[in-house]
């Protein structure tokens, strides 16, 4: 599927000159048909008949019957070079150019200064593209007749669809010389000071020609065309209006009119110009498309589809038309059809793009990621410069972590497209995503010089000063965002995130949560994080009223009622917090923080069945649930005293995290319980080396030597014990206890002095 087609898109701004389309022949009265059937009957060797028996069919449109009177008087006069122009001319509306050139230059060889031959062969030269051979036989007619200003009008033409305006203009100039009433060498001269950079003399020629010929459509578009390029819309618009009432099937005019109003803001004032041109010219394609185009921009699919239908019933041969059906289809939902349009455009040419690039995207849109990479990819083999493409790939790339692959990419299309801002952004994402916060924001500081004050960019290097863990200034590139738009709510989100998370400012994590939740009051995520500030400042009664908010509107949300449930917990009313994490647990079988609150639970009310069973669950979900293993195995050595049991969780949980030093000093208690007491005194001097501070290891390390006896040391590591943890009063009776085995006095309040004189 590709994007509904955006008609406010701006246009190559539509300019023309005065040209004559068509090949130069001899005008003349003719006849009925009748009458010239009549006279070759007649006279049946007489070219003139037959010659006018060729003009009749031609201006009837029969180019085979035309070509066959003219190859009759041929037969009859085969020097006539009035009849051989004619026939080379017949060659060329045929398209057989090679044909045609043979016969004017045929002509030529026998009548080298007939005009018309020249003035042909130049004419299909110039179609050609064979800018020298044109030029040429101009001249060489110019030559012959100087005083024609028609000639010196197709001269000036030849040399400006080239480029070279100051040769064009040379000739135009000459034609007014000879004939000052000839507008169109008026008008194409204006056309030449336009290029020229020169809008003030094109102007003045302009005007000249439309004194000349009012009701000049095309030096009408090209005023307008000034004014355009000076972004004067008004009167711009104004200009094409009156090209369209005298010429309404004029399509340059109209295109520069949308892209007028699209400027203006209000692209929806050129349908009715495009409509009137297709009631017109109901089988123009170029019309169909564009009219079918707008209604699909519109919304209006079923109208859009029906001019597509139309237009492939004239010609079914043009893909582009079939990529414009195809998003038609795609935008109405009707995706089946719209990919056969698309794929029928790449059965009429298979390198086609666009049709590749739709078809990647609808499967990116449906999640198919390896069948869109694919298509993405073929777009690129065929135009390696392909930006929709290379974004698109790159940001597949990028969503699926292959920012290596995405860099490239990105990077190949900034070279292509230095001011590329989509690019530089996604570029300076890749590395956010990795974390290169500073190359990151390197990118996105980039993309605010080519476009300052862009919302996205400023928000994206917030995300990485964030990353950076820089929360004060995280902030405020999120409150910038939010000058520029208020309702940046992902913005919003942010700042009340870093207060949550990071700056532990709950109160304002709270006023930000709630202005997110005034605008979207049925959303359930902020009403729970307004709840989550309350419980975090032991607001319990609050906390609870925004989480009971909360199951009013998401009562099928697991983590409602697992925030209810520690709500209560909280509040000691246990009944109700197992009530409310058993309906957790029923909603999501699957939620090992609710089974791990549950087990703790139970374990707190010595109910070892149901706290096996809860810690059981944890690590089914997750084998590797570090918090459960190591409090299953405490929970094995405390209350079950099943020690192998024990020792297999904790020492799980040392492997899983080597540097868990709690889990070291439980294991020690396990090999305690065992009479191991040298294993136990080394897995607690283990916990103290990773923690050196660790009051509860220099506590059991205490006991181990009390064990065994050694009343200093023991002595010296419960002292360690309150020094750590001066407010535990278990280490306070053990270092009362080993002062009355070595017949010291116990004098809590001296032993904490000398701690603080030891500071």
């Amino acid at each position: 599927m590709t994007e509904k087609q955006d008609i406010s898109e701006s246009k190559d701004v539509k300019k023309q000159m005065h040209k004559d389309e068509e090949r130069y022949t001899k005008s003349k009265k003719i006849k009925s048909l009748a009458s010239y059937k009549k006279a070759t009957e007649v006279e049946p060797n007489n070219p003139e008949t037959w010659m006018g028996l060729g003009d009749s069919y031609l201006k009837d449109g029969n180019l085979a019957k035309a070509l066959d009177s003219y190859e009759k008087a041929r037969a009859i006069n085969s020097k006539d070079p009035v009849v051989l122009n004619q026939i080379g001319y017949i060659f060329s509306l045929q398209g057989d150019d090679e044909k045609a050139i043979s016969i004017f230059e045929e002509t030529l060889e026998i009548a080298p200064d007939f005009l018309d031959a020249k003035i042909n062969l130049m004419l299909i030269y110039d179609k050609l593209g064979n800018y020298d051979l044109a030029v040429k036989h101009a001249e060489e007619a110019v030559a012959a007749n100087k005083k024609n200003n028609y000639l010196h009008f197709l001269l000036g033409n030849i040399h400006m669809t080239r480029g070279f305006f100051d040769k064009a203009l040379d000739a135009f100039n000459k034609a007014i010389k000879i004939d000052s009433k000839d507008f169109k060498s008026w008008s194409n001269a204006g056309l030449c000071h336009q290029k020229m950079q020169n809008p003030e003399e094109a102007i003045k020629h302009y005007e000249k020609a439309l004194l000349i010929e009012p009701k000049d459509y095309i030096t009408l578009n090209g005023l307008g065309v000034i004014y355009l390029e000076k972004e004067d819309f008004v009167p711009a618009s104004d200009y094409f209006i009156k090209a369209l009432k005298i010429s309404p099937t004029y399509l340059l005019a109209i295109y520069n009119l949308e892209t007028c109003f699209g400027n203006m803001g209000d692209i929806t004032r050129v349908i009715k110009y495009w409509e009137k041109a297709l009631k017109l010219l109901p089988e123009n394609l170029e019309i169909l498309d564009k009219v079918g185009q707008i209604y699909n921009f519109l919304e209006k699919y079923d109208d859009s589809i029906k001019l597509f239908e139309r237009a492939m019933k004239i010609n079914p041969n043009f893909p582009e038309i079939w990529l414009n059906f195809g998003n038609a289809y795609m935008n109405k939902g009707d995706t089946e059809k719209g990919l056969e349009c698309y794929q029928k455009a790449l059965e009429l040419r298979p390198d086609y793009c666009p049709a590749m690039y739709n078809i990647g995207l609808h499967n990116k849109i449906i999640g198919n990621i390896d069948e869109a990479t694919k298509y993405f990819k073929k777009v690129l083999e065929i135009d390696p410069n392909y930006p929709d493409a290379i974004a698109q790939l790159s940001m597949t790339y990028l969503d699926n972590g292959q920012f290596d692959l995405a860099i490239e990419l990105l990077r190949k299309e900034i070279e292509l497209h230095p001011d590329n801002v989509g690019a530089i952004n996604d570029l300076g994402r890749c590395y956010l995503s990795l974390e290169e916060f500073k190359e990151a924001i390197g990118h996105f500081e980039k993309a605010l010089e080519i476009q300052p004050d862009t919302d996205v960019f400023l928000y994206n290097i917030g995300l990485a000063k964030k990353g950076m863990s820089e929360f004060e200034e995280a902030i405020t590139y999120f409150e910038k965002v939010l000058e520029i738009n208020p309702d940046y709510d992902h913005a919003i989100l942010e700042i009340a995130d870093i207060q949550f998370n990071d700056i532990k400012d709950f109160q304002k994590a709270a006023d930000d949560y709630k202005k997110l939740h005034e605008k979207y009051p049925l959303d359930s995520l902020y009403l729970n994080q307004i709840g989550r500030c309350y419980l975090s400042v032991d607001d319990y009664p609050q906390a609870l009223e925004y989480f009971m908010k909360c199951s009013e509107i998401d009562s099928g949300e697991a983590y409602i009622w697992f925030n209810i449930g520690l709500t209560y917990r909280k509040m000691d009313k246990t009944e109700r917090a197992i009530k409310n994490l058993k309906k957790a647990v029923s909603l999501d079988d699957n939620y090992p923080k609710a089974w791990m609150e549950l087990a703790d639970m139970y374990d707190d009310l010595d109910d070892t069945t149901n706290a096996l069973e809860c810690y059981l669950k944890v690590l089914e979900i997750e084998p590797e649930h570090q918090t459960a293993l190591h409090d299953l195995g405490f929970f094995y050595l405390s209350k079950l005293k099943d020690y192998k049991k024990a020792q297999k969780y904790l020492e799980k949980t040392i492997e899983l995290d080597p540097d868990d030093h709690t889990a070291y000093n439980n294991l020690g208690y396990v090999y305690f319980e065992q009479d191991d007491i040298d294993k136990a005194i080394e897995l607690w001097q283990k916990a103290i080396e990773i923690y050196p501070e660790y009051a509860a290891a220099w506590d059991s390390l205490g006991e181990g030597y009390e064990k065994k006896e050694d009343l200093q040391k023991a002595e010296e590591c419960y002292t360690k014990a309150i020094r750590y943890d001066p407010e535990d009063t278990d280490y306070h009776i053990n270092l009362e206890r080993i002062y009355g085995k070595l017949g010291k006095e116990f004098n809590l309040d001296e032993i904490l002095k000398n701690f603080k004189d030891k500071k």
